[in-house]
C-alpha cells in the first residue's frame, strides 16, 4: 500500500494485495481476521480506475497521497 501511495508500485502489487487479503479471510480463525481486508477489496472494486491511475500513471486524483506533493513541487520547479 505505501508503495502505491509513493507512486512506485506495479500492476503485480494489486494483484498481490487482493491475493493476500482473499487469504486473510478464507484462512484467518477470528471474525477480526475475517473482515479486516474488507474495506481495501471493497475500494479495489468500488474504485478500479484510482487504484489504475496510482498504479500505472502514478497519479492521485485526488491529491491526497504523497505522489501528488512530489508532482506539484515539479511543476512549480519547472517554473
Amino acid at each position: 500500500l505505501d508503495r502505491i501511495r509513493h507512486g512506485s508500485a506495479r500492476s503485480a502489487d494489486l494483484q498481490l494485495i487482493e491475493r493476500t487479503s482473499k487469504h486473510v479471510i478464507e484462512l484467518s480463525l477470528c471474525g477480526l481476521g475475517q473482515v479486516a481486508p474488507m474495506p481495501v477489496l471493497g475500494m479495489m472494486r468500488a474504485f478500479p480506475e484510482e487504484w489504475r491511475q496510482h498504479v500505472e500513471d502514478g497519479v492521485c486524483a485526488a491529491g491526497d497521497c504523497p505522489m501528488h506533493a512530489r508532482a506539484l513541487m515539479a511543476t512549480a520547479a519547472d517554473g
